[in-house]
């Protein structure tokens, strides 16, 4: 009797079992690595375990289920291939599974309980299991050295996933472009789960172990699931009873999971009332740009390492937990980084600025949570407008309109009236000049012998000698740029309380008398010039309309860490980095292609720019990205940003000095989790 089965995890997986239906044929028609009879038919008994999803951050790899609609099979098919290796075995055939019952698995996925990569069976990754499958397959016709292997996709039925693997080698349908992943709204790039379920696929996982260590020579990472010789069943009856599956096939949800969490209620000092109203996610992949048909895992990145990681995490890109839980056997160690598809190029991402259409309502009482494609960045290109981020909408204050000077701090908020004030403040070069020129013209006009002023006020002995005054702005407020949130304005200056003196006692004037003498001066004809020119200035004011402040939060990978450990700005995680101010905006000095910083005294960080920072910035498929706002400091922006090619889009990922105002722990949870934090 021979058997064969496989166990399909990570966001779902798959057991098998099968044998050829003739168990008396001859053996020299038998191939020499299995008993099949080529044209005939065997049968597999397929059982199906569901995942957790990934490990929590590098450090500790924690695990935890997530709810049912992520782990919930509504189709799934089995694609077998045959070849001497995985990378060149090619399609023979498919079959479509029927969805069946699952019983949870207890005692696994305790928070932290992996911390130490502890193997007790108390820690798995596994959350449901299903019943027996068996389904008939046709035996392959096999050469002497071929191999068969086993690829899994989970509701994949009417998503337009787009899967075809007729024809092809591995390597080739590995790298199909698939056009779902689950989501209502696959054109928007992000959305709820749909009626078909998340899509998942096969897994690459690794043969040895990483985090503190790196992976040892030798090391594989496979795709496929390799069918055993010891694992075909001959007959239905010995499929259907089973036992002991011993080969595991892993299997990962394509899609990326953001959560959004909002614990402040006020801006930092308590003074001024703070609330996330809406959410979204920028720069997203869409249906359009879609997702390789299994994750992409370059076997060079094993050896990635940042000097500066925790010594769990320093080899990043393969897990040092094995996958285990009770009654499951334990069948090699996660990866944690992939090749998308726009890795290098990165066109076609989606929503690098925010309109107001593309935000959802942010909620106080539920979850907040959306599902993306992934999208990873090559370690050249960790620029705004390749990142991932989340946009956020919040209500500061009671709603009203208000005002922020460019400069003063971002919680000194003015409202109308405050504005007029504040360009008067401003405008002391114009008054000063204005000054010194209404001074010249009244005194030239006093010493004229056809006086007007002295002619409007009273003769003789109390003829006038000396004016004084104030000047004043009369501002008015025009249009707000759209782009930009600057409030264009204008001011005219004015004289006000006009006191006519002689030898610097106010001469007693009539009201009539008054009114001549301020219009006598204000007729001036330098001053009448003055007094009729329109001012601006400088002085930029940003209008907050409706109290709306945006923030946006990019979503780091490798970047993040615990925001308890002090590192309000992604410097930890698994890729720590710094730059002195020198460096700003400079991508050559921020991310060193050597991975020396340029510090006075250098700070080695990896062997290079890629072995120190790839994966720091970037959103990969089965991860759980939760967002935890703790903090905010100040106002974010009166208008969404945009991270197109321009500006602020050409700015890398990592700035010295770049100013941040919202304090937020960011977890991933498995799927895998992730602890990163930032300052709005």
């Amino acid at each position: 009797m021979k058997k064969l089965s496989f166990l399909a995890m990570a966001a779902v997986g798959l057991l098998f079992a099968a044998c050829s239906s003739e168990k008396d044929v001859a053996d020299n028609v038998r191939n020499s690595n299995y008993e099949l009879v080529p044209g005939k038919n065997s049968w597999l008994a397929l059982g199906i375990a569901l995942p957790d999803g990934g490990a929590t951050t590098r450090a500790n790899e924690d695990l935890v289920d997530g709810i049912a609609a992520e782990y919930e099979v509504k189709s799934a098919k089995l694609i077998l291939f045959k070849g001497g290796t995985e990378s060149t075995a090619t399609y023979f055939g498919e079959y479509a599974l029927t969805p069946t019952t699952f019983t949870n698995e207890t005692g696994d996925n305790v928070p932290q309980g992996n911390l130490e990569g502890n193997t007790a069976s108390g820690y798995g990754e596994i959350t449901t299991t299903s019943q027996r499958y068996v389904t008939q397959i046709s035996n392959p016709n096999l050469g002497a050295e071929d191999k068969l292997w086993a690829y899994v996709i989970l509701n994949y039925a009417d998503n337009n996933t787009g899967v075809n693997a007729s024809g092809k080698n591995f390597s080739e349908f590995s790298k199909q472009v698939l056009t779902a992943i689950g989501i209502g709204t696959e054109a928007a790039g992000q959305g709820v789960i749909g009626e078909k379920g998340l899509v998942m696929t096969s897994v690459p996982i690794a043969t040895g172990a990483g985090g503190t260590s790196k992976p040892t020579d030798g090391t594989k990472v496979t795709t496929l699931s390799e069918i055993q010789p010891n694992a075909i069943f001959e007959t239905e009856e010995e499929a259907k009873k089973a036992t002991n599956p011993l080969t595991c096939c892993y299997v990962e949800r394509a899609a990326v999971k953001v959560e959004l969490k909002n614990s402040v209620s006020t801006l930092e000092g308590g003074d001024i009332a703070f609330a996330v109203t809406d959410w979204a996610l920028g720069n997203v992949n869409n249906n359009a740009s879609g997702y390789y048909n299994t994750r992409q895992f370059d076997t060079d990145w094993m050896g990635y390492m940042n000097m500066l990681a925790p010594d769990n995490t320093k080899y990043r890109m393969v897990g040092r937990t094995a996958f285990f839980t009770s009654g499951h056997t334990p069948n090699g160690y996660r990866t944690y980084f992939g090749e998308d598809v726009n890795f290098d190029g990165h066109t076609g991402l989606i929503n690098s600025k925010l309109a107001n259409d593309n935000y959802r309502a942010f909620s106080t009482t539920g979850d907040n949570i959306l599902y993306t494609y992934e999208n990873t960045i090559d370690e050249n290109s960790m620029i705004y407008q390749n990142t991932t981020y989340v946009g956020i909408k919040a209500k500061i204050g009671d709603g009203s309109d208000f005002w922020v000077e460019e400069g003063q701090p971002k919680t000194k908020l003015d409202n109308e009236t405050a504005i007029a004030t504040r360009v008067k403040a401003n405008a002391s070069s114009t008054f000063d000049t204005a000054l010194g020129t209404i001074n010249a013209a009244i005194s030239a006009d006093l010493n004229s012998t056809s006086s007007t002023i002295i002619a409007a006020g009273e003769q003789g002995a109390n003829s006038i000698d000396e004016v004084s005054y104030d000047l004043d702005a009369e501002v008015t407020l025009g249009s707000v740029d759209e782009n930009t949130a600057v409030q264009a304005y204008t001011y005219k200056i004015t004289i006000k309380n006009i006191v006519a003196k002689k030898s610097g006692t106010a001469v007693s004037l009539t009201a009539a008398q008054q009114t001549a003498v301020e219009n006598a001066v204000k007729a001036l004809t330098n001053v009448a010039a003055i007094l009729a020119e329109s001012h601006t200035n400088t002085t930029k004011f940003f209008k907050y309309a409706g109290g709306v402040s945006y923030y946006t939060m990019r979503i780091a990978h490798f970047g993040g860490s615990d925001i308890n450990s002090g590192d309000k700005n992604f410097q930890n995680g698994e890729t720590p980095w710094s730059a002195p101010s020198a460096a700003y905006n400079n991508y050559a000095l921020i991310y060193p292609t050597d991975g020396q910083s340029v510090h006075t005294t250098p700070i080695n960080y990896g062997a290079s720019r890629a072995a120190a920072w790839l994966g720091r910035w970037s959103i990969v498929r089965n991860n759980w990205y939760v967002l935890d706002i703790k903090k905010v400091e100040g106002l974010g922006s009166p208008v969404p940003e945009d991270y197109s090619g321009t500006g602020i889009g050409n700015t890398p990922d990592d700035n010295p000095g770049r100013e941040y105002y919202i304090a937020a722990e960011v977890h991933i949870l498995p799927w895998a989790k992730r602890y990163q934090s930032v300052n709005f």
